[in-house]
């Protein structure tokens, strides 16, 4: 898995790109005869500590989240074979589940077992605040403006005395005040201006910041990003190659050049939709993902890594730019936001766990399980399938007392209301009978 970041880009090319373009033929050349789509890694995910990784195939997986969701009539699925297989016990294991006709579609095989994927919930009983040292730097790409920008002001609250914030362009005057009241504060900060996606720039940043005098690094948080939103019909190969270059190209190159540094915390900012999918960003979704293979890929080196699936921020981030059509979209599917002061402690929760990816989902899930069409799903978020089945009796029992009402003489309403007031009230309060005083 050793390789340069534009051998990375060429690779998914050949992977993404080709899956890309397959996938746009099926759909406008077979018409109502569409077959089931079967994507097919090998060692992209891991399942255990002994799993070889792959991560350069990962992006399929995030991929395919989104074809579901705009396309459910290919009933996609992906099948990530074991890389420890001979080539015949491989070929058995998919042509099996080629003709199986469960609605499984994220599965992975590992020493003869077949694995599925599920999304879980996951208490978390660490403290949120960091013990940093005053006397190392901390780097954070993306850390010139928005949520890069908060993270500096919040690492320095968790007793960072020196950052090297990255950017492609220079700060804003709004930012360059931010920076200022940081040092202001007794924090050396360095701006280093350059594109990590370019290994020969990114080496640049660190030499300057070593002159400029900033001690040696102990934190990476890597939140730079970009979106180019499209449909899968729409998408095309520079789309996906610009927003995985930070994502993707970017993330490698923090990798190689900090995996001989022991560092407290390696941590990538991923998004909600490389574990959900979403509608027009099939190529932010795989990028994203590769950013949670990476985590993984790792901790499985003995190195530190956490990917965040961070959902929707309050005050800062992409879901700030959206139009007004969008962000009511968002609320209509289930979604919150996440306020910059409860995001920073949870990161500050998972930094101090043992966890290599955890999604920030500030989701209503009966409301949005409400709006998932795909098959598939039902199993991948069977944890919370109970929360949709409660909204759903309550949907109907609405629904029915809705129709007694308009049904009933306008003198009866009133009755009929007080009656089912009172049935609920001895529900809640375990009482075998309530009375409305009116």
């Amino acid at each position: 898995v050793d390789l340069g970041a534009d051998e990375l880009a060429e690779l998914q090319h050949f992977g993404y790109g080709s899956v890309l373009a397959a996938t746009k033929v099926v759909l406008r050349n077979l018409g109502a005869n569409l077959p089931r789509m079967t994507l097919v890694t090998c060692g992209a995910q891991i399942t255990s500590a002994e799993d070889l990784a792959q991560p350069e195939q990962s992006p399929l997986w995030g991929y395919t989240k989104t074809l579901n969701i705009e396309h459910s009539e290919l009933k996609a699925r992906i099948i990530d074979l074991d890389a420890a297989a001979d080539i015949k016990l491989q070929a058995a294991f998919l042509t099996k589940d080629i003709f199986d006709s469960d609605s499984e579609s994220q599965i992975a095989y590992r020493s003869g077992v077949r694995r599925v994927c599920r999304i879980v919930q996951q208490g978390m009983d660490t403290k949120s605040e960091l013990n940093l040292s005053p006397l190392e730097s901390y780097l954070i790409t993306g850390g010139l403006s928005g949520l890069g920008l908060q993270m500096a002001k919040w690492l320095e609250s968790q007793g960072a005395k020196h950052l090297i914030l990255v950017g492609r362009s220079e700060p804003s005057k709004e930012s360059q005040d931010a920076i200022e009241i940081l040092r202001a504060k007794g924090v050396s900060v360095f701006v280093g201006l350059g594109d990590i996606a370019n290994l020969p720039e990114l080496n640049a940043i660190f030499v300057n910041a070593k002159k400029a005098g900033m001690p040696d690094l102990k934190g990476v948080i890597h939140s730079a990003g970009v979106l180019e939103d499209a449909t899968i019909l729409n998408q095309t190969w520079s789309s996906f190659a610009k927003v995985a270059s930070p994502k993707i190209k970017g993330a490698w190159n923090l990798h190689k050049f900090t995996k001989n540094i022991k560092l407290d915390f390696f941590v990538l900012f991923s998004s909600a939709t490389s574990v959900l999918g979403n509608q027009g960003q099939s190529n932010y979704g795989a990028a994203n993902a590769y950013l949670d293979a990476l985590a993984l890929y790792r901790r499985s080196q003995n190195l530190v890594g956490l990917s965040v699936n961070w959902g929707p921020w309050a005050e800062v981030g992409m879901a700030k730019g959206l139009n007004a059509k969008a962000q009511a979209q968002l609320v209509q599917d289930g979604w919150a936001s996440i306020k910059v002061e409860k995001g920073q402690a949870c990161l500050g929760q998972m930094i101090n766990s043992s966890l290599s990816q955890v999604a920030v989902l500030p989701l209503d899930w009966s409301q949005f399980l409400n709006q998932v069409t795909v098959e598939a799903a039902n199993t991948y978020f069977e944890q919370f399938e109970s929360q949709k089945k409660v909204v759903n009796r309550e949907k109907r029992s609405s629904g029915a007392l809705q129709q007694k009402v308009l049904a009933a003489l306008e003198n009866e309403r009133k009755a009929i209301l007080s009656q089912y007031l009172m049935d609920q009230v001895s529900k809640l309060v375990g009482s075998a009978k309530a009375t409305i005083d009116t």
